[in-house]
């Protein structure tokens, strides 16, 4: 159901009660029944499950003068919600987000807040059909002591513009590394790439973004 001025308001998402759920789609407002969505489970959801309980286990056991240093970083480093608002995220939130970057490179877990500045973006993204059933990424590499986070979608039908929550974890990295492989696809289809910068304390810079069809069988 397309609306207008849902709720008496300019724009609305996300769900309402048990019932309903506020979308845009294509730059229209809709509404659709709330249904609920499967528990698949998969490794790389329990993984991240795994972090979350183990960091707020480990936020619940940093002193008082740890968690105030947390508050106080997260002051300094606002975040954009959906909407492109901005907002100051917790001090928890903060901790368990960077903190689960760490954990995801096979690091220890920081209790500090980092004291260098966050990375910039991955220059020079191409994305190719070089290689059947794949697609080379080329990229100029950040350097030593970095890792490079590589995601991507499933194959995106034509005429449709990737979403943020189509991108899956593919691949790190480490900084020294100018390319990567994705391989096993499905020939002539499309797919959306992006990579980006992660730093040990989990500081990661800004998505670069690119689409490329995959190689043709061999």
């Amino acid at each position: 159901m397309k609306v207008r001025s849902p709720m008496h308001s300019i724009d609305v998402r996300g769900k309402f009660g048990t019932s309903l759920v506020f979308a845009i789609w294509r730059g229209l407002n809709y509404i659709r029944g709330l249904t609920i969505p499967a528990n698949p489970q998969t490794d790389r959801q329990m993984l991240v499950r795994g972090y979350m309980t183990t960091l707020s286990r480990a936020w619940a056991a940093l002193v008082d003068g740890e968690r105030q240093a947390w508050r106080d970083y997260a002051l300094l480093h606002p975040v954009n919600n959906v909407f492109g608002q901005t907002f100051l995220p917790s001090g928890f939130n903060v901790y368990v987000g960077l903190n689960s970057l760490v954990l995801d490179q096979g690091l220890t877990a920081i209790d500090t807040p980092p004291i260098v500045a966050g990375p910039g973006g991955i220059a020079g993204l191409t994305a190719s059909p070089e290689i059947p059933l794949s697609i080379l990424l080329d990229f100029t590499a950040p350097g030593s002591g970095m890792a490079i986070e590589v995601q991507a979608t499933g194959i995106i039908p034509p005429g449709r513009i990737v979403q943020e929550n189509q991108y899956r974890h593919v691949a790190y990295t480490v900084g020294t590394v100018d390319n990567q492989s994705l391989q096993e696809l499905a020939a002539g289809e499309k797919y959306g790439v992006r990579v980006r910068i992660v730093l040990p304390d989990g500081q990661a810079g800004p998505w670069s973004v690119a689409t490329s069809l995959a190689g043709a069988a061999e």
